[in-house]
């Protein structure tokens, strides 16, 4: 009986030795692989415990693939929330976003077992989200950038630049939030003082298809802008919105009030079209970006203006980034005695989440 027993326990740690442990696994794009069991992907990384590194951080730019043991619940970029095993592998059906679109209604928050079909690593917003998460689907992203220069001796000039952006996602809404500050002394002469605040709200009718409202207010002393208050509503689509791309174009109406230093103020309805779109580089977190947003006056449309924003954004490290863009701000119909358009060059370094 004493032989049986050894015999069978020796049995059993052969077996146990020769199988595989079960544990979820990532493959990276260069081709590695790593094992453990899959915690959560939140903004642009992906813990995964291991035994022999506690929880790792990964670069989700970096991640082919995904395969787990148990369900991932995953909530989407389009806030659906599903489960699978599997991300990465091959096209994800879209079976429920058809329907959805037929029936031209949001996306649900019920959760939907899919479990036998991959998802595309491009679509994942979330993965086993907290609770707040899972009941609010929100998703916060934003950035501040600050540049600054001084020179001494021979010139006496101090410039300073701070702009900043923050947007909440919601299942159905969308709040942003952006600011831009500029400050320019020459031998203490003031020679640049610009600022600008903006809020907006999006409410989604179905997955793609949003109305807006705006408020903006600006004032540029050089311009002879004392104040400008820009109160709009429209509507917009969100053509494309995932971990690479981004893109939006919206048009409505505005009312547009202007106080000038000098000239006469002025007041009246516009029309608005604006166009917001960011692509990810080679696989990576390197940005390019481009928005511009154009208004013009029902009643006289030499009276347009444009302001526009071009440019690159470069990681660099632990949410610090680099960036370089132009900025351009045309008016049409100027206040006497300024130039048409503004043209800046901005270097700047931030921090974005």
């Amino acid at each position: 009986m004493r032989r049986l027993l050894k015999l069978l326990c020796t049995g059993w740690a052969v077996l146990s030795m020769s199988s595989p442990l079960h544990a979820d696994q990532i493959l990276l794009n260069n081709g590695d692989r790593l094992t453990g069991t899959v915690v959560r992907k939140e903004g642009d990384h992906l813990v995964l415990r291991t035994a022999y590194a506690g929880e790792l951080k990964i670069a989700w730019s970096r991640v082919a693939e995904v395969r787990t043991d148990d369900p991932m619940s995953i909530i989407l970029s389009d806030q659906t929330t599903v489960q699978t095993r599997l991300i990465g592998a091959a096209p994800a059906a879209r079976v429920e976003a058809a329907e959805r679109e037929e029936a031209a209604e949001p996306p649900q928050s019920k959760p939907v077992e899919n479990t036998d079909t991959a998802l595309e690593v491009d679509r994942i917003a979330y993965i086993n989200a907290g609770p707040g998460i899972d009941l609010l689907g929100v998703r916060w992203k934003g950035r501040v950038n600050v540049g600054a220069s001084g020179n001494r001796g021979n010139n006496d000039i101090d410039d300073l630049h701070i702009d900043g952006e923050a947007v909440a996602r919601l299942q159905r809404e969308r709040y942003t939030l952006n600011a831009v500050l500029d400050r320019s002394k020459d031998r203490n002469v003031v020679t640049q003082q610009n600022s600008r605040l903006g809020g907006k709200y999006d409410l989604f009718i179905d997955r793609a298809w949003y109305g807006y409202g705006l408020l903006a207010i600006e004032e540029d002393r050089f311009r002879d802008i004392d104040r400008r208050i820009t109160l709009g509503a429209g509507l917009g689509h969100q053509v494309i919105e995932d971990e690479r791309t981004n893109l939006s174009v919206e048009g409505g109406l505005n009312h547009v009030r202007t106080d000038f230093a000098l000239a006469p103020d002025e007041s009246y309805p516009a029309a608005r079209w604006a166009l917001k779109f960011d692509q990810r580089l080679f696989g990576a977190e390197l940005r390019l970006f481009h928005s511009h947003e154009l208004i013009s006056d029902l009643q006289a449309s030499e009276r347009t203006f444009i302001l526009s924003q071009t440019g690159l954004r470069v990681p660099l490290w632990q949410g610090l980034l680099a960036t370089a863009q132009l900025n351009i701000d045309f008016d049409n119909a100027p206040a006497p005695g300024t130039a048409k358009t503004d043209r800046t060059y901005q270097f700047t370094l931030g921090y974005h989440w």
